[in-house]
């Protein structure tokens, strides 16, 4: 059977991609590769899903890198309000959470993942699993494309969706940009972002430890570029991640990329200034003289932080409080404001959440996602020079590109219509 359109990616971009397509009578084919569709959609969000993130689409811009101009015409078309609209009618409510984010009420991004299959199904995508596709050839008809299987497809129009390098295992380790390739266009330069990073400093903490509303600033050869606070982080070994650093990673990469000495200082009292947090630690010691400093020092942090800490202000856990001179406790006071670490290298693409980077911008029309060089190619979610921020962005990108993506293909089928 000859399809109007083939989708070849089962993510979030490649379902709504589909789904729009089918929605306006394109006899839709989908092509996945691993055996359940939105493999990666299903453990997005420690398992939750943020679906997108409910700030008005204008205030977005702030939140993206790449090319911004592209991203910002499709979240015209498709927006936030509109993929919760498409959820609620498919059984999904949602609920809106700190920091503008939604996630489906359930808790469960497999159900979200559903929603989207009914989406594309009840609209007639076929659907089909553990489908690699090795090749891709301009046919007469349009497209024929070639699965490791054997077997052949042909399609009028063809989309690209298969993601970027971020979570191999889930399916998206990297293939779409070989496909790319194969159809003469070329990718910027890729890198991890939404990342971790191991550090010069061992926490001495050996499984994962989560610290609540720090303060951080990220720096660049000393130099302040980026601050956030109040947010959380994780800790474990010489590692740290977690929220936080999510949110400064694609600023980071970009330092450490260009050779820059990058560093982040944790501020672990953000509430308090330099002089409050003095007042306190003198009032305790004067109240608890007698007692060492390792006890004591549970009242101003949770104690998995207190070796690190006092390793860095280097003070003995064992030493009296009543015997600190202003000197240390002016140390401590720097070691709970002031902690700072180098950044060394990022968490592997295993690890990682997004890909930066993707197909160049002077290859695709920003406007219908259309190949300039072959007029029956589109591209769409992370395999396009876009990725945003920490928070629901990326997934709304996915959405909103893969629904532009989807439309415009059915413009292109009609023109190729018999008259």
């Amino acid at each position: 059977m000859q399809y109007d359109l083939i989708v070849i990616g089962g993510g979030p971009a490649g379902l709504m991609a589909a789904g729009s397509a089918a929605e306006r009578g394109a006899r839709t084919l989908l092509l996945e590769r691993m055996p359940r569709i939105g493999t990666k959609l299903r453990i997005t969000g420690k398992g939750r899903c943020n679906i997108t993130n409910a700030r008005p689409i204008e205030d977005y811009l702030p939140f993206l890198h790449g090319n911004v101009t592209l991203a910002q015409n499709a979240l015209q078309r498709f927006s936030n309000e509109q993929v919760v609209q498409l959820l609620n009618a498919e059984g999904v409510p949602t609920i809106l959470e700190r920091g503008d984010r939604i996630y489906p009420l359930s808790g469960r991004a497999s159900d979200v993942a559903e929603a989207f299959v009914r989406y594309c199904t009840r609209h007639g995508v076929t659907l089909k699993t553990e489908t690699l596709v090795t090749s891709i050839e301009a046919a007469e008809s349009g497209w024929n494309v070639t699965t490791q299987e054997g077997n052949s497809y042909e399609a009028k129009v063809l989309i690209l969706a298969c993601g970027g390098r971020s979570y191999p295992r889930t399916g998206s380790d990297g293939a779409g940009y070989e496909l790319a390739a194969m159809l003469g266009h070329t990718t910027t330069e890729i890198f991890q972002t939404l990342v971790g990073f191991t550090v010069n400093t061992d926490f001495t903490l050996r499984e994962r430890f989560l610290v609540k509303n720090v303060g951080l600033k990220l720096l660049a050869h000393g130099k302040e570029i980026a601050v956030q606070t109040p947010v959380d982080i994780e800790l474990v070994d010489a590692w740290i991640g977690g929220p936080g650093v999510l949110r400064l990673s694609r600023l980071a990469m970009e330092h450490l990329r260009a050779q820059e000495q990058v560093s982040l200082q944790i501020d672990f009292k953000p509430a308090l200034g330099e002089q409050k947090l003095l007042a306190r630690l003198q009032r305790d010691i004067q109240e608890r003289r007698a007692e060492v400093l390792r006890s004591v020092a549970r009242a101003w942090m949770p104690e998995g932080l207190v070796k690190p800490i006092l390793r860095r202000a280097r003070l003995s856990p064992q030493t009296k409080v009543g015997m600190l001179k202003a000197k240390e406790l002016q140390s401590l006071c720097d070691a709970l404001k002031c902690f700072t670490v180098t950044l060394l290298e990022p968490d592997d693409w295993d690890r990682a959440v997004v890909t930066a980077g993707g197909i160049k911008n002077e290859e695709i029309d920003p406007q219908t996602l259309c190949s300039r060089i072959h007029p029956n190619l589109y591209f769409c979610g992370e395999l396009l020079d876009i990725d945003g921020n920490t928070g629901g962005f990326n997934l709304q990108l996915a959405y909103s590109t893969g629904f532009v993506a989807g439309c415009e293909a059915v413009k292109a089928i009609a023109t190729l219509q018999p008259e």
